[in-house]
């Protein structure tokens, strides 16, 4: 377990020395996990999946993760 948060500090680190272009996407990616959060800060299960099938996705998969994630929602 030490190993392997060892290696996620790590790779955490080299994502934020990396050059420009690639800490650009890892600003892609924590935009997209904000909006998930946005979605599930409803905490309803109906407002989150409308919430998800209106908001604007990188990736088309996104929507279906959000809609999953909104799943444990009451």
């Amino acid at each position: 377990m030490k190993l392997l948060f060892a290696l996620f500090l790590i790779a955490m680190i080299a994502c934020a020395w990396a050059n420009p272009d690639k800490r650009g996407l890892w600003e892609e990616l924590q935009k997209e996990a904000a909006k998930i959060l946005a979605c599930e800060g409803t905490l309803d299960q109906s407002l989150c999946e409308d919430c998800c099938a209106s908001t604007t996705w990188f990736h088309p998969s996104e929507q279906s993760a959000c809609t999953t994630a909104c799943a444990i929602l009451p």
